[in-house]
């Protein structure tokens, strides 16, 4: 055979494959990253879109007296670590203080903050995982799922509600606790792995004293320590207790346990009470704490509950034959964390005897308050990366390994590690998903509730109490420190804070309801309802009818934002269009301008749907503002009778301001 029929190029293409290879790992690469800042920058967008600065609930009895105490030059450092045994952290309240003095109040930059912490816990997570997984190939898509999971919109809620945001700080803390105990596990103790134990020690500290369930941490460290392949364990142990019980002391003792309230010895005396007179009902309540990481459905967060728990059970029972504790001891020192979490949050926010606060003591399903959601989700992630490290120490070499071919009755011990892998994500997945809608309402919720309160806030002084309550129970507070923060330019009185571009009358009262004699308007004249259907369409709507010549809503001290539009539909009732008595109704709009001291009639359109089919509808309205823009206005919404009031059922279909390039 001639030389020229054999092959020579054997070593080009396999030099061709490897570079495909290549090629094809970098693009996996490359949208692997821009998948997973997607969800990372949509958080920034979420507290933009949503977040509001005003002060709520909690922070009128912290962030608001301490800062201006502050600027009054009357500031207690004492009362940040005084108030800790209240369910205020240490360590977030330094750091909401620091930020408030630099910002003046501004509890929109304390949300940023909060988000921040989280997403740098968040990557640490990932990053360990990564770690552990190398050098599995396409390694950057594992971590896809528990990005998305993580940052899903209802877990990011808590970044634009109270002092919530920066209990990150507690998951921070926890998480880094969590890792230097990992780096100081060594078979030899050596100096730095000493060091890393004493570092992971004082980050448990911080960790206790960054939020309730941060004293948690110590018997997470404890079941990691128990997992690990390391030197001097029993002595470890012993170190850890030690540090462990010094921090319960000084958090109990030291600082002086309160006596009463639900965060006193009156309150846990109570829960304990309560978890041993319903002990099957608590556990049910943990199942449901627990599910919630999926659903925030009571009755299907149990089901997941469950589903967890026997994934967790069947997962260990499967892997007893594959000696990874010692890698896997951080991810149970992390699932150990959230499931305690899950279960103070069972045990103390499910019901408890004499009080109806958080329902029934006997209450069977319960999930967290999306307040408390602060720290479910982590025995899920856990749980997932467990699932990886089993997957991968039973399928390759590199893992130290044992009866790795023992078969169960229908799979072998891989094929079981496969099927709870794939159930573990599908759990993230919908965890992400089932928390899109609810996230998005509950935060659209929120910042129609905070834009009102801002508004209540600027105009304090003639605000009445129902309306304060939006931002606080006891208006009162509010009357006491409103002058003061007004009197400092802290928070919505800062010359620099940011108004919402979009802001809808639908969220607040006006300020006054008169028709146009000066009278109060009747009882059922003004209401606002959150659907009104007019023809095809159904929009939230303010009802205003006519009364005498006409009726007004004012609405006093409203900022127009610049280069913005007042968008609004007008629109009669369908129930009166059979009512031959009616001849319809002028809806008006009148804007006073205090700069000029002059009011402009800049809308008026008359619906009279029963002798005009095409009034059948809602009409969609715009009128430019940029006269106004930046400004403070006055804002009259007037509805006048044609020859008579009867059936003059007028709506105004959500009143907002819009920026210009909004049609």
């Amino acid at each position: 055979m001639s030389d020229q029929n054999v092959p020579h190029n054997t070593g080009n293409n396999k030099g061709d494959i490897d570079n495909k290879k290549n090629i094809s790992t970098w693009i996996v690469l490359c949208l692997s990253l821009l998948f997973a800042l997607a969800p990372l920058i949509y958080g920034f967008f979420y507290i933009h879109q949503y977040g509001v600065n005003v002060p709520v609930d909690d922070q009128w009895a912290s962030l608001v007296p301490w800062t201006i105490n502050y600027f009054e030059g009357t500031f207690d450092p004492s009362v940040l670590i005084a108030e800790q045994n209240d369910s205020r952290g240490f360590f977030p309240a330094i750091l909401m203080m620091g930020i408030s003095i630099l910002t003046g109040m501004n509890t929109k930059a304390i949300f940023y903050a909060g988000y921040l912490i989280y997403v740098i816990s968040i990557l640490g997570i990932s990053y360990v995982l990564l770690k552990d997984l190398s050098p599995t190939r396409y390694k950057f898509i594992v971590i896809l799922p528990i990005l998305y999971y993580a940052l899903n919109p209802y877990f990011l809620f808590r970044f634009i509600y109270n002092v919530g945001s920066l209990v990150s700080l507690f998951i921070l803390f926890a998480f880094a606790t969590i890792y230097a105990l990992d780096k100081s596990r060594s078979p030899v103790l050596s100096g730095r792995s000493s060091l890393l134990f004493a570092g992971s020690i004082a980050l448990g500290v911080m960790c206790s004293f960054s939020s309730a369930p941060g004293l948690t941490i110590w018997f997470a460290g404890l079941v990691q320590i128990f997992f690990q392949n390391t030197g001097d364990k029993t002595k470890r142990i012993m170190v850890w207790i030690a540090g462990a019980v010094a921090t319960f002391y000084f958090y109990y003792i030291g600082l002086g346990f309160k006596s009463e309230g639900i965060h006193g010895t009156s309150g846990y005396s109570t829960y304990i009470t309560t978890a041993l007179t319903y002990p099957g009902q608590k556990l049910l309540c943990f199942m449901g704490a627990i599910g919630a990481e999926v659903v925030h459905n009571d009755q299907m967060a149990f089901i997941f509950g469950i589903m967890i728990t026997a994934i967790l059970i069947v997962l260990v029972l499967n892997n007893r034959g594959i000696q990874t504790n010692d890698i896997c001891s951080k991810w149970y020192g992390l699932l150990t964390l959230g499931a305690l979490t899950a279960m103070e949050l069972a045990v103390t926010r499910s019901g408890f005897i004499g009080s109806s606060t958080f329902g029934p003591p006997d209450t069977i399903f319960f999930v967290p308050a999306i307040r408390h959601s602060y720290a479910i989700f982590l025995p899920l992630i856990a749980l997932y990366s467990l699932a990886l490290l089993s997957s991968k120490a039973s399928g390759i070499e590199g893992f130290p390994q044992k009866n790795i071919e023992k078969k169960s009755l229908w799979f072998g011990q891989r094929e079981i590690n496969s099927i709870l892998l794939g159930m573990t994500l599908t759990l993230l997945v919908c965890g992400a998903f089932l928390h899109v809608l609810p996230g998005i309402s509950s935060a659209e919720q929120s910042f129609d509730e905070n834009i009102a309160g801002q508004y209540y806030l600027l105009n304090y002084p003639t605000a009445t109490d129902n309306q304060l309550r939006v931002l606080l129970p006891s208006p009162s507070i509010i009357r006491q420190y409103a002058p003061k923060m007004e009197k400092y330019q802290l928070g919505v009185f800062s010359p620099g804070q940011g108004k919402p571009l979009s802001f809808g009358f639908g969220m607040i009262d006006p300020h006054s309801m008169l028709d146009l004699e000066g009278n109060d308007l009747s009882i059922g004249s003004y209401k606002k309802s959150d659907a009104v259907k007019i023809g095809s369409l159904t929009l939230p709507a303010i009802f205003e009818h006519p009364q005498g010549s006409g009726s007004s809503l004012t609405y006093n001290n409203i900022f127009v934002p610049p280069a913005s539009s007042l968008a609004f539909y007008t629109g009669v009732d369908e129930d009166i269009w059979s009512e031959n008595s009616s001849d319809g109704v002028i809806f008006e709009i009148y804007i006073y301008d205090p700069a000029t001291h002059k009011e402009d009639n800049v809308f008026s359109e008359k619906a009279d749907p029963v002798n005009n089919p095409a009034d059948r509808v809602w009409h969609h309205q715009v009128i430019g503002l940029e006269k106004y823009g930046g400004r403070n206005v006055t804002i009259r919404f007037v509805t006048r009778p044609g020859r008579t009031s009867n059936y003059d059922w007028a709506w105004w279909g959500d009143p907002k301001f819009i920026p210009n390039n909004i049609s």
